[in-house]
């Protein structure tokens, strides 16, 4: 199972977020949009410490997925704009 996305409406090149060799994981995984806000992530509501770089907030000036296993993990893939890339930040364990 894999969680691709594809920027732009005349791009037909995906890109792969997230991939699982559990295929029954399909039967809990979703998919939602995360809306511009702020958020506080794993860490910053205590799962676990923050590490170096590891943010206790996190500020959406864009939508985001949220990709997420019912009654379980969450996390949010975002753009970084000057890193051009996706990130992944956990919101929930």
């Amino acid at each position: 199972m894999g969680l691709f996305v594809i920027l732009g409406r005349n791009s037909n090149i995906p890109i792969l977020l997230d991939e699982s060799e559990d295929k029954m994981s399909i039967i809990s995984m979703g998919v939602d949009v995360a809306n511009p806000d702020i958020y506080k992530t794993a860490c910053g509501k205590g799962y676990w410490k923050c590490e170096k770089n590891e943010p206790e907030v996190i500020n959406l000036k864009l939508p985001a997925i949220n990709f997420f296993q019912t009654e379980s993990a969450n996390s949010f893939f975002y753009w970084d704009r000057k890193k051009k890339a996706f990130k992944r930040i956990w919101i929930s364990d």
